[in-house]
């Protein structure tokens, strides 16, 4: 008798394990919304190599986000100023 009981508990699992829905789309967040995007395998290492450039208006975005790293993660980017 338990031993039907556990043959149907694990063809219960096994049924509803067994799951072939398509993964959803990842939404991008970025605004404004682009109009195509392709995720591949792979990442974006942040590095002593990895600098900050910006002008205008935006550097006070840049400067911003130099302090958020350092700050956060005790780590300095390097900024290349442009003049543009």
């Amino acid at each position: 008798m338990k031993f039907q009981h556990y043959l149907f508990i694990i063809f219960i699992i096994i049924f509803f394990g067994c799951n072939n829905k398509p993964a959803k789309p990842i939404e991008p967040n970025i605004i404004p919304k682009p109009l195509f995007q392709k995720i591949e395998k792979g990442v974006f290492i942040l590095d002593e190599n990895t600098s900050i450039d910006s002008y205008g208006d935006f550097q006070n975005v840049a400067n911003f986000l130099k302090s958020y790293f350092s700050e956060t993660y005790n780590f300095k980017l390097p900024s290349n100023k442009s003049n543009h």
